[in-house]
């Protein structure tokens, strides 16, 4: 079917074209992501068409106040889901059981989401619209823009030319699923994409006696992370206009006279205001609870004047856990067999063994890959005993339990790429709410990047069931279709090609402003003979000194083999890297750089926990090339007193000098391993 959808203008040509559009050079994107909700109402087939309100089109936002029961509540997802991607998700506004939440949601699809938006003189805009379901677009009572038929989200992919009054504006959007997700995206622009500067926006009355500051509160923020915003840009530039955006955060108020003038006392180190927009931007390393004081004052003469306090939070970002006390070695388990029948769970206990005994952080696995929705339509996902014994042994190991997902889950009993998300939608929700795993592998992910996966809304849904839940996309840093808002974990994942990334960290330049560390996925795949243990050993320990989150090797393959004291390639390789691996930990997992600095015999690194220094002394593929006729090797800088220098593991001791800042080792009379030699300096 091809896609329909009405734009209406009164005073100016319809503009009716599909776009994807993000930030541009001339600032951020201000899509709008505040809003007085009305509802939830039931709708189904006929939502569309019938009013859910009497006079729908008339409908005045006023926050609190009731319409047949049914009150105006503040809206903004930002508060309780970490999101940077401007979605307004109404499915986890309305979804029952969030924490805070009006409810209501699962059986009813219909809002109505207003708000005003005051300008200095009459202006034409571009509105740059989609729903995820069906909608309508009220602008001062007036229909500018349907969309009768259910689409996919995507961001500012509609678009009509529109006409802002002088003065207030009054903004309604009737928001139908009529399927699960459940959500928009409202941007307004010139007709060139870049943003409208010099309006005012209020969800709630405006025109009043008094000066209020409507904004309720602030959204947390992350460690050195944007206060919400992101405006990644592609070093590229292939296709930057669909890289992620996320608009900044703005303080809201009603009444008076606009353009308000905004001032922020308190804001932590790092953070901004624009104090004529009234955004906040920035990013803050001042971790902890901040009070802060908004004041607002008005262009009248004498000017009304406002303010209110707030506890402004700015917590650590998800990602530490994994960077700076994780071992970031994480693994993907895959299995043999084309259904839940043929997923095998009996090896668990020698599974788990090999994982402790080589440091995994985390484990996922595919079977989810292959629960569906049963006879009756009801979706079953981790219902086999063997799954939840594995998930909770994996658990009382220490091993943080993950989840695989392929965006092809689903396809074969969804009748539509909407369905397809909806399946997967549900599948997320349930899996979530069962199992709580720390991280989500998604792949396939540009195969299906325009056909039938909407990123924002299944991250959106994570990231409000678990704020801290990771997400790692299989995806290329520059693919055309990577539509994934806050980026968290990105993996990019090459196999065969990874080569091509190895030993380029970090990207060089960074992926504009992007906030967010990008670990390497698998080297190689040990699959039969490819790599034997040595060789994989080298890749953990170059790929974690570069840094990197290392899926490698890529996953424990067991099978349902009947034992594995068999002569099997993969039991076989694994326990060659845990014989060499385990007695070596301390020095490789979850160590960083001491520096900078490049080494031409190996790498230099630190244990953040607990100090030490170690020397890999190693040759690899990517310009390490171990001693050769080498005797000394000088390390700097190092400003610590070292105290000794040992083989690790062993500790015989090893000559070396310290002169200020630069340390020297002897490496005479050394024995050399054959896959990396690893020498404690042990500081002061």
């Amino acid at each position: 079917m091809p896609t329909t959808y009405r734009v209406f203008a009164a005073t100016v040509p319809a503009l009716v074209m599909l776009s994807s559009l993000a930030a541009s050079a001339d600032g951020p994107a201000r899509r709008v992501c505040t809003w007085a909700v009305l509802g939830p109402f039931a709708g189904g087939a006929d939502g569309y068409d019938a009013a859910a309100v009497a006079g729908e089109a008339s409908l005045a936002p006023a926050l609190g106040e009731t319409v047949g029961g049914t009150p105006w509540r503040y809206f903004d997802d930002r508060y309780y889901c970490r999101s940077y991607d401007d979605y307004n998700d109404l499915y986890t506004f309305f979804m029952d059981g969030r924490e805070g939440g009006p409810g209501g949601g699962a059986a009813n699809s219909v809002a109505y989401c207003g708000t005003y938006i005051w300008s200095p003189a009459e202006q034409s805009v571009t509105l740059r619209f989609r729903a995820r379901g069906r909608a309508k677009v009220w602008l001062n009572g007036e229909i500018t823009l349907e969309q009768p038929e259910a689409r996919q989200a995507q961001r500012d992919a509609e678009m009509a030319a529109i006409t802002l009054n002088a003065g207030w504006n009054t903004v309604l959007v009737k928001a139908v699923g009529g399927r699960r997700a459940w959500g928009f995206y409202f941007n307004l622009t010139d007709r060139e994409g870049r943003p409208v500067n010099g309006l005012a926006y209020s969800p709630d009355t405006p025109s009043t006696g008094t000066l209020d500051v409507v904004t309720p509160g602030l959204p947390d923020g992350y460690n050195d992370q944007p206060y919400v915003w992101l405006d990644v840009r592609n070093p590229g530039g292939d296709f930057p206009w669909e890289n992620p955006s996320a608009s900044p955060f703005r303080l809201l108020a009603r009444g008076g006279t606009p353009p308000y003038h905004w001032q922020v006392d308190g804001l932590p180190e790092g953070l901004t205001l624009d104090a004529a927009e009234g955004e906040l931007g920035g990013r803050s390393g001042a971790v902890g609870a901040h009070r802060v004081l908004v004041r607002v004052r008005d262009s009248a003469s004498p000017p009304l004047e406002t303010s209110g306090e707030y506890t402004l939070h700015i917590r650590p970002r998800p990602t530490e856990l994994w960077w700076e006390t994780g071992n970031r070695l994480g693994s993907l388990r895959h299995h043999g067999g084309s259904d839940e029948t043929h997923w095998a769970w009996d090896h668990a206990a020698e599974q788990i063994g090999f994982l402790t005994r080589q440091g995994y952080d985390w484990q996922a696995y595919t079977a989810f890959s292959f629960w569906h929705k049963d006879n009756a339509g009801a979706m079953q996902i981790a219902g086999a005993p063997e799954m939840l014994a594995y998930r909770d042994a994996l658990r009382a190991a220490g091993i943080r339990f993950a989840q695989y997902i392929n965006v092809h889950d689903y396809r074969d009993i969804a009748p539509d790429a909407l369905g397809h998300v909806d399946n997967m939608h549900e599948a997320l929700e349930l899996f979530m709410r069962q199992n709580e795993p720390v991280l989500w592998w998604f792949d396939s992910s540009l195969a299906l990047g325009k056909e039938a996966v909407e990123f924002d809304v299944l991250f959106s849904l994570i990231r409000t069931l678990d704020p801290d839940c990771l997400i790692t996309v299989n995806n290329d840093i520059r693919a055309r279709d990577y539509e994934c808002g806050d980026l968290d974990i990105l993996q990019v994942h090459g196999s065969f090609q990874t080569d091509s990334y190895w030993g380029h960290w970090p990207p060089t330049p960074l992926l504009g402003n992007n906030p967010k560390y990008m670990p390497v996925d698998s080297w190689k795949l040990p699959w039969k003979e490819y790599m034997d243990a040595a060789e994989w050993c080298k890749v953990i320990v170059s790929m974690l000194a570069e840094p990197a989150n290392l899926e490698a090797p890529r996953s424990v393959d067991l099978d349902t083999t009947p034992t594995l004291e068999g002569d099997y390639h993969m039991v076989n390789l694994h326990r060659a890297i845990a014989e060499w691996l385990e007695p070596r930990k301390d020095s490789i997992l979850g160590t960083l750089p001491l520096s900078a600095t490049h080494y031409d015999w190996g790498y230099v690194v630190r244990q953040p926990r607990t100090g030490d220094i170690y020397l890999h002394v190693l040759s690899n593929g990517v310009g390490k090339r171990g001693l050769f006729e080498r005797r000394l090797l000088d390390v700097a800088p190092v400003a610590e007193k070292v105290l000794a220098v040992e083989l690790a593991p062993g500790g015989d001791a090893v000559s070396f000098a310290q002169e200020g800042k630069r340390l020297t080792v002897d490496m005479q009379g050394v024995p050399l391993d054959a896959v990396d030699t690893i020498l404690r300096v042990v500081v002061r």
